[in-house]
């Protein structure tokens, strides 16, 4: 029993405003690679362009970037229905990349903010996969703490 009554989490956009802010920060933009491209919840042309990609699988292109040595963050909702975490970690497994073997072989940690369990992370061969606790498709909005300080490790490349 998981106590968890929603099974489909909708949040208030308000809560994002520390996301957004972060998000549009020049020095954030520059470290994840976006140029001047500016962060919004509801943009139509993103819509437009992400509805190509409904269903898949991108496998592919994170083998691509993994075999670039470009580091790769990926994190999953514990009770996420939408992109179910157990399918995640099996998608995962079967990339074969030149570090796959170094992310089989390295343990799962605790990740914890202030003191709280806030998940687990596995990281290797340039591949950090994280599952976080008690939140569905929209973890900004249900852990927003866990989820900022996510964002600010993973920008400054400070271990989780």
């Amino acid at each position: 029993m998981t106590n968890m009554s929603v099974l489909e989490n909708r949040v208030d956009l308000d809560l994002f405003a520390s996301i957004i802010e972060l998000a549009n920060n020049d020095v954030f933009r520059r470290a994840i690679h976006v140029g001047n491209r500016r962060f919004s919840l509801d943009s139509a042309i993103t819509k437009q362009e992400l509805l190509t990609d409904t269903a898949i699988s991108m496998r592919p292109y994170i083998k691509e970037i993994l075999e670039k040595d470009i580091p790769c963050l990926i994190v999953a909702g514990q009770m996420d229905i939408r992109a179910n975490h157990l399918g995640i970690q099996r998608m995962i497994s079967k990339i074969d990349w030149t570090g796959s073997l170094d992310f089989s072989a390295a343990e799962r940690r605790h990740w914890t903010v202030k003191g709280e369990l806030a998940g687990y992370v596995k990281s290797g061969g340039g591949l950090t996969y994280v599952l976080m606790r008690n939140v569905g498709h929209f973890m900004i909005g249900d852990k927003m703490a866990w989820s900022l300080d996510l964002l600010k490790r993973t920008v400054n490349d400070a271990p989780l």
